[in-house]
């Protein structure tokens, strides 16, 4: 099953994949203010009205082009989201450029403790 919702920012777009029981996010674009919004409004809402149960949620960073700090802060705020999730959320990032997001959320959390 594919989500998604046609008010996406213009510079990005988020596609929530559920499988089984593992729900993908795949982000693509300016990860910013805007869309860190729409992907914790977009998250919450598969999570509740999704098809099964969820029991890990995979965020993939690879297409994610640019980011600012609120993008960043949405990232951390998925944590969250599904912290009643059994096997938890996992970031996957296998392009230098996902690798750079995920190295940032990280510096970004530190700074947040």
């Amino acid at each position: 099953m594919i989500m998604a919702r046609p008010e996406s920012p213009d510079a990005f777009d988020v596609r929530f994949e559920h499988h089984a029981e593992v729900l993908t996010v795949r982000l693509q674009g300016s990860l910013d203010a805007a869309a860190g919004a729409w992907v914790d409004a977009g998250l919450r809402d598969a999570l509740v009205v999704g098809p099964s149960p969820v029991r890990r949620v995979d965020i993939e960073l690879d297409q994610v082009a640019s980011h600012t700090e609120e993008g960043l802060a949405a990232l951390l705020r998925c944590r969250d989201l599904v912290a009643d999730v059994p096997d938890g959320l996992r970031y996957r990032a296998t392009s230098t450029a996902g690798r750079i997001v995920l190295l940032a959320t990280c510096r970004t959390d530190d700074a947040l403790m």
